[in-house]
């Protein structure tokens, strides 16, 4: 507001407004003395402060402490489910990536709920067997483990997560920024993540074995939503 007042006179308001985007509105309001409402009078019905005080005291108790929380947790979470759907994006699960949503049985209950509420699946809820060594190889070896990986894979649904990129200068200037070991080198990683899983040698071990790559939309159609079970553990 105090560069509209020093440059306004000079240039004229109205272009210093929108070359700052400062609303005209609010500039002209800010010229206007602040006015002193009356003290809003108590309502006739209004408790009494120690029963206020009292009330206080019952939500403050550690069975409500963590409510707003979870608010805001659920909210953010609807607003990325809201968001990706008005992007165009066909969503099929829901993925609690690092374990973050069902971390506390608080959070894992927000994230079962909009998942039903929305119509989505859950990873981890149809009784897949999680194996990704290929993650912590090195970018030359991942095709390796992947191969030692479907060798020892069991009849049933195996869940496999892939972290796929192109290594170029815009991937290449991310750092793995994860606390619990961070790969070195992350563009390349990914790189090799996708190199191996769009390899011929990658097909020819999965024929080998009669596998066959599923995605969560074809288990859903499948399985359905309702043979979806909590994970144990």
């Amino acid at each position: 507001m105090r560069t509209v007042t020093e440059l306004g006179p000079r240039l004229g308001i109205a272009p210093t407004c929108a070359a700052l985007e400062v609303a005209r509105a609010s500039y002209y309001r800010g010229l206007k003395p602040p006015v002193e409402l009356p003290p809003r009078p108590t309502p006739a019905r209004a408790l009494p402060a120690e029963e206020r005080q009292a009330v206080r005291d019952v939500l403050h108790e550690p069975r409500f402490v963590d409510l707003g929380k979870m608010s805001a947790k659920q909210g953010s979470l609807r607003a990325q489910i809201d968001r990706a759907l008005r992007s165009g994006v066909k969503i099929d699960y829901v993925d609690y990536h690092m374990g973050t949503a069902v971390r506390y049985p608080e959070f894992q209950a927000v994230t079962e709920r909009l998942a039903q509420e929305y119509g989505l699946g859950m990873s981890h809820y149809f009784g897949e067997t999680e194996d990704s060594p290929q993650y912590f190889a090195p970018p030359a070896s991942k095709m390796d483990s992947l191969a030692v990986m479907i060798n020892r894979m069991k009849p049933g649904l195996n869940m496999v997560i892939t972290h796929v990129g192109i290594d170029d200068a815009e991937l290449g200037a991310l750092l793995d920024m994860n606390t619990d070991e961070p790969l070195p080198d992350m563009s390349k990683n990914r790189q090799g993540e996708l190199t191996a899983l769009t390899s011929a040698q990658f097909a020819a071990a999965l024929k080998a074995r009669n596998i066959v790559l599923l995605t969560y939309r074809d288990v859903i159609a499948k399985e359905g939503l309702k043979s979806m079970r909590r994970p144990v553990g």
